[in-house]
């Protein structure tokens, strides 16, 4: 019981969560899972009464005949009813392949949706990359992606790239040189 600007501000909340989380390692994939309810409420504010859920899902497996190659999947779901409802989605897929010692690509996809009293929204990205070591000290990079954003109100469109290079080189008593540069649109 307390006062704000002179008026009694009173609660009676109550939380009820529960939470679940599951691991299965192996040699060449792991998968873990994360679920929680949180159930809030308050008889004497019962407009700031709501439930949630949210779910995480992250699967990663190691394939390929040197088992070179990788591929990670992310899925988290999360919906609340009542004061505040709305609800989030959203699903990663990553695949990462190792070609040589020297060089590698990354393929990129997300997917997102939110849903509010404002509407639904919608997301999703697609990028590429490449890594290259071209000597010993130096790394080379190249990313591409393209985004297209969906709202109530219309829809974006948006490509854009990266490169980047890495310089290191030993000195004397331990030290490192580095030399970093990149450039985008």
């Amino acid at each position: 019981d307390s006062s704000v600007f002179g008026s009694p501000f009173l609660r009676d909340e109550t939380r009820n969560i529960v939470r679940y989380h599951a691991q299965k390692g192996g040699e060449t994939s792991d998968l873990d899972l994360r679920y929680e309810l949180n159930d809030v409420s308050d008889p004497l504010n019962p407009t700031d009464v709501f439930d949630s859920n949210t779910v995480r899902v992250f699967h990663s497996l190691d394939f390929g005949p040197t088992l070179n190659r990788r591929v990670d999947s992310i899925f988290y779901y999360f919906d609340r009813t009542g004061s505040g409802s709305g609800s989030f989605l959203s699903a990663d897929e990553i695949l990462h392949l190792d070609h040589s010692s020297d060089l590698a690509t990354d393929y990129r996809y997300g997917f997102s949706q939110s849903s509010s009293d404002a509407g639904v929204t919608t997301a999703n990205v697609a990028s590429i990359g490449l890594l290259y070591q071209l000597y010993r000290q130096l790394t080379t990079a190249a990313t591409g992606r393209a985004t297209r954003q969906d709202f109530p109100t219309g829809n974006v469109t948006m490509y854009g790239g990266q490169t980047n290079a890495d310089y290191r080189h030993p000195l004397a008593w331990g030290g490192q040189f580095f030399l970093d540069t990149s450039g985008g649109y």
